[in-house]
């Protein structure tokens, strides 16, 4: 019997020529993208340097301005409300306060006035006893006399008390009065300065909630503008992956070298040729050709 000998089988794997160039443009994109600078400037067309956060609009900058003079506006209201306030609020503490302000400059005028008619009526009635007595008139004209004067007296002292007394109570009831006018002031003049604010408030939010809008809509075109520069930065790399999925989807095939079969035998040679038969059998038909070449070989064996 011959012996059998031979290289033993070797299976290997390579990219089809017609597929080189393709992979080859790849891997220099690829070395081209890895390369590049990474800091890419993201500016306007004109080089300057790009708008990434929007700014306060106009009106968002007016709304501030509107805050900024609210104090002006209300707070000397609010003060002079405070000070009204604050004057009432004394006047009740020590009602001269107001009272001495309301008291009449011309009370003594007016008593002075007064005792001088008292005084004159008083002289005239003593005038008149003393003509009904002529010689004096002893002890009664004389007491008639004192007892005028008497009168006289107790007429100034009444006329005095009860006209500094009507003086003390007009001013103190028109001091009273002043002290309600002033806390009604004081009230009116603190809810005039808090409407003041609230209205300079309502303006100031109408104006930014205006300038929020504007502000938005210059923000959502900055972004836009930074994601289409963004894709075109990516865009090499996407191309790329769109090169490297076409070569994943080709097949790219194998090579495999069968052994090489050498022998002096009949039977070495019939060997051989069975193998391929068996092999050609089994790409053409499968088991049954296999069966066949078994039949062909069995009959070359008996010859």
């Amino acid at each position: 019997m011959g012996k059998n000998s031979g290289a033993a089988q070797v299976s290997s794997s390579d990219i089809p020529q017609r597929y080189r160039d393709f992979v080859d443009e790849n891997l220099a994109i690829a070395g081209t993208i890895a390369n590049r600078d990474p800091n890419i400037p993201y500016v306007n067309p004109d080089g300057s340097p790009a708008e990434r956060i929007a700014p306060f609009s106009p009106d968002q900058n007016a709304a501030f301005g509107v805050v900024r003079g609210l104090g002006g506006q209300f707070q000397p209201t609010a003060r002079a409300g405070t000070a009204a306030t604050q004057a009432a609020i004394n006047s009740i503490t020590d009602p001269s306060v107001f009272r001495q302000n309301y008291m009449n400059p011309y009370t003594d005028d007016v008593i002075n006035a007064s005792i001088d008619d008292i005084r004159d009526e008083r002289d005239k009635i003593n005038e008149t006893i003393r003509l009904r007595n002529p010689y004096g008139g002893g002890s009664r004209a004389a007491l008639m006399e004192a007892q005028n004067n008497a009168n006289y007296l107790d007429t100034v002292a009444q006329t005095t008390a009860n006209a500094r007394a009507d003086g003390f109570n007009n001013a103190s009831q028109l001091g009273q009065s002043a002290t309600g006018q002033l806390f009604g002031g004081g009230s009116q003049l603190t809810n005039q300065a808090a409407s003041d604010l609230n209205m300079g408030q309502q303006f100031a939010g109408a104006l930014s909630g205006v300038g929020q809008q504007t502000q938005g809509l210059r923000q959502a075109v900055n972004d836009l503008r930074y994601s289409d520069f963004l894709d075109q930065i990516n865009a090499p790399l996407r191309n790329l992956s769109i090169r490297q999925s076409a070569i994943g989807m080709t097949p790219l095939g194998s090579v495999t070298r069968q052994p090489t079969q050498s022998g002096n035998t009949l039977g070495g040679t019939l060997g051989g040729l069975g193998s391929i038969l068996s092999g050609g059998a089994a790409l053409i038909g499968g088991p049954a050709a296999g069966a066949g070449a078994s039949g062909i070989l069995g009959l070359l064996g008996r010859s």
